[in-house]
């Protein structure tokens, strides 16, 4: 049996799943960096800052909403637990789980806010305002495909 081979380089290049998991893995750690002298990383950011606008959010949507599988949120919420920042109780049904940013998890967010703004900032400034929101909503018209039904 022959096995095909591996595609060259130039063609892994063109690779938007790639392009885009280098590009996500550089802009983290720029925000990891400065996010550092901060109790949060930057997922554990984003996740805060999404529920504290979502609200009380059940696990499923919340996890469709981060566009994330729930294996992995249920990760990612697990240090956050852990710190007393969020919690998960039963909805209303008992079938699905809340899961809430306490208090504590909203005041760490705001002690994390100006690390994250300067985050943003040194990135808009060095890639320009007017390119972000033309690149943002190239991401957004991508993602939708991505999630689209094949």
């Amino acid at each position: 049996m022959m096995t095909k081979p591996l595609p060259s380089l130039l063609e892994t290049q063109n690779c938007i799943c790639i392009n885009l998991r280098q590009t996500a893995r550089a802009v983290a750690l720029n925000y990891s960096k400065f996010l550092a002298e901060t109790d949060l990383s930057e997922t554990q950011f984003s996740i805060l800052a999404a529920l504290k606008q979502l609200g009380p959010v059940p696990m499923g949507k919340f996890s469709e909403a981060l566009v994330m599988d729930r294996t992995t949120l249920t990760r990612n919420l697990r240090p956050l637990k852990n710190k007393d920042f969020v919690k998960t109780v039963p909805g209303n049904d008992g079938r699905t789980r809340l899961v809430i940013i306490k208090p504590s998890g909203s005041v760490a967010l705001q002690n994390a806010l100006p690390a994250w703004q300067r985050a943003q900032n040194r990135l808009l400034n060095l890639y320009g305002a007017n390119e972000w929101d033309e690149l943002r909503n190239n991401l957004n018209l991508l993602q939708n495909y991505a999630r689209a039904d094949p």
